[in-house]
């Protein structure tokens, strides 16, 4: 029998058909085997017994794609799927092909699927860089290099808390600028937020 959210804070369990999802992605691209060992992190952390997690676990529900490109990862590709396609700027616009973007339109399917029966949160889509250190994050807003304090936009919340709690996150090398024709402009977090209505999309 499903309950009501309680009010005991982190403890309150919500009924599983009204839990808001949250989708996380990884290794869009075969070479950055780094967002690999970045998601083995995310599920030992959110599948563990501490307290942070069973609040997560009973708040909302999870989705996780592993590997968006095991072919290209099968194969020893650096940036591309067996069709020769850089999935990670394929995701929209003449970008994307269905015949040849196969695992694109396959996580496309979910999310509207997903987005069909209940609201989706947000969307974690893990990437790595050489060019980079510590981490940092790319959002679809129209503001640049986030930092503020005192005026924060919804889509800067999460990356400054992840500022807040970690001294590896780099506040001043996060991203809110996606600009119309730009190179960004076919990646998953500028579509998937602007196709499906997602507040919250990162890469």
């Amino acid at each position: 029998r499903s309950r009501s959210p309680s009010r005991r804070g982190d403890m309150s369990t919500y009924p599983r058909e009204n839990r808001p999802a949250i989708i996380v992605l990884a290794r869009v691209n075969p070479d950055e085997t780094a967002s690999s060992f970045l998601l083995r992190g995310f599920l030992q952390s959110i599948t563990s017994d501490s307290q942070a997690a069973l609040a997560l676990r009973r708040r909302f529900l999870f989705r996780v794609i592993p590997m968006v490109n095991p072919d290209g990862v099968t194969a020893g590709n650096s940036r591309t799927n067996l069709h020769g396609e850089p999935l990670s700027k394929s995701w929209g616009g003449a970008a994307y092909r269905p015949r040849t973007c196969t695992p694109i339109g396959a996580v496309k399917g979910m999310v509207e699927a997903l987005s069909r029966e209940r609201r989706t949160e947000l969307v974690l889509n893990l990437r790595s860089t050489s060019r980079r250190c510590n981490l940092y994050a790319r959002g679809r807003g129209d503001q640049q290099g986030c930092g503020r304090t005192d005026t924060l936009s919804h889509e800067e919340a999460l990356p400054f808390l992840f500022a807040e709690v970690s001294d590896a996150f780099n506040l001043s090398g996060c991203s809110f600028d996606v600009k119309k024709g730009g190179k960004e402009e076919a990646s998953a977090h500028a579509v998937l937020g602007e196709e499906f209505g997602i507040p919250g999309c990162y890469s």
